[in-house]
């Protein structure tokens, strides 16, 4: 979901660069939201017993990893790890693109690569 629709006409690297920050802005906002939210919850639901209700240590271990988020960073790591894959190869292919566009219609690229 995005919060801020910011499009920039033109350069495709910039572009790029103000969707990482976007995402990295929603991500931490998304983070902080759904944190509190899960420890809300699952804190109420364990103080009134309706956990507990469910074998206890499960209940226990379910609240303990929801309200610490260890599954919530386990997934924003890898959403930022992929989303940085993703902008260092578009950024590569737009150097490339911009290197080899210098020399169009002949093998200077290569004869300068070997």
């Amino acid at each position: 979901m995005r919060f801020m629709m910011l499009r920039y006409e033109g350069d495709l690297g910039l572009q790029l660069l103000i969707d990482f920050l976007l995402m990295i802005f929603e991500s931490i906002l998304f983070y902080w939201v759904s944190d509190y939210l899960f420890g809300l919850i699952f804190g109420l639901l364990f103080q009134s017993g309706v956990l507990r209700g469910y074998g206890g240590l499960l209940g226990f271990w379910i609240y303990l990893l929801l309200s610490s988020s260890f599954l919530l960073h386990l997934f924003y790591c890898c959403y930022i790890v992929l989303y940085l894959f993703v902008f260092v190869s578009w950024l590569l292919a737009c150097l490339l693109y911009m290197f080899s566009s210098l020399w169009s219609g002949d093998l200077k690229l290569l004869g300068l690569m070997l």
